[in-house]
């Protein structure tokens, strides 16, 4: 009448309101873990024992033959002087040894200078500019064959002689200063009437001023007119010309047009039909006087 209850195979104390749990966790050793795999410990053991420094010798190894083509580069750039130095202008190659001899002096100055790759080329320039003003430009180049500086020098060109109370300068192209006590006479000279003193390196005409005077030498030539004397007046605002034959000087104006001017100066002289004693002055633009 009554079924017996069948116990619960998975749980037999199910009935008595007992549990009983199973685990399925087992302790496993260091054997157990490591099989089928080799520990690191193992691993190490079987290399050989140079390899575990192969990465520091590779290293070195670089390191050394960077060393090499350093030391082989440095020797190929050191420089032992100038090997070829030459001059933009003909009428200044009496001071190419100069020059030569400025630069070599400047490369034995500092042990950086011996090698090419150091020298400081800027305050080469600069240095070379200082002691002589008529430099403009330098360019540096080097053989590697032979171990020595190529140098080029840019200089500006002489283009008249000031004769002042200091004595006779010759100025260039820049209007500088480039020579004290000049020697060379194949310039016209320009008298400074306020008689100051200049040095070496130091502007001494604008360039305008320069150009005016420049191009009354060039118009006056055209001319067949030979200038005597010439000379700038009243702080460099007026230019003074006398030509030979002539009793009288022309005024000029700096702050004018030298063409325009010219040109007055002709019309005065040859069409006015009067004769000058002192001056004819075209500092006025399109005017002529006559004194």
């Amino acid at each position: 009448m009554f079924k017996k209850k069948k116990n619960n195979p998975r749980n037999p104390n199910l009935s008595s309101g007992e549990s009983q749990v199973y685990s399925y966790r087992s302790a496993r050793n260091d054997n157990d873990r490591q099989l089928g795999r080799e520990s690191q410990k193992a691993k190490d053991a079987k290399l050989p024992q140079n390899n575990r420094f192969s990465g520091i010798k590779k290293v070195f190894k670089v390191l050394v033959i960077i060393a090499i083509i350093l030391i082989v580069l440095g020797g190929m750039s050191y420089v032992k002087s100038v090997g070829i130095l030459s001059v933009s202008d003909g009428s200044n190659k009496s001071k190419q040894q100069a020059y030569t001899d400025s630069i070599n002096s400047q490369l034995k100055g500092s042990a950086m200078n011996k090698n090419f790759w150091f020298i400081n080329q800027n305050r080469f320039t600069e240095n070379l500019k200082k002691e002589f003003p008529e430099v403009q430009k330098v360019n540096y180049s080097y053989s590697l064959i032979d171990r020595v500086v190529n140098i080029q020098v840019q200089i500006s060109q002489p283009v008249i002689n000031l004769s002042s109370a200091g004595g006779l300068y010759l100025i260039d192209s820049r209007g500088r200063v480039i020579e004290e006590n000049s020697q060379n006479s194949g310039l016209i000279t320009l008298i400074d009437g306020d008689n100051r003193e200049y040095i070496k390196g130091e502007l001494a005409l604008l360039t305008n001023n320069l150009n005016f005077v420049n191009n009354i030498i060039k118009q006056s030539e055209a001319k067949n007119l030979t200038i005597e004397k010439l000379s700038i007046e009243h702080g460099a605002t007026e230019m003074y010309v006398k030509y030979v034959g002539d009793s009288y000087f022309v005024k000029y104006s700096l702050f004018g047009d030298p063409r325009l001017s010219f040109g007055a100066y002709i019309v005065a002289r040859e069409k006015s039909g009067q004769a000058p004693t002192e001056y004819i002055d075209v500092r006025v633009a399109d005017r002529a006087y006559i004194k």
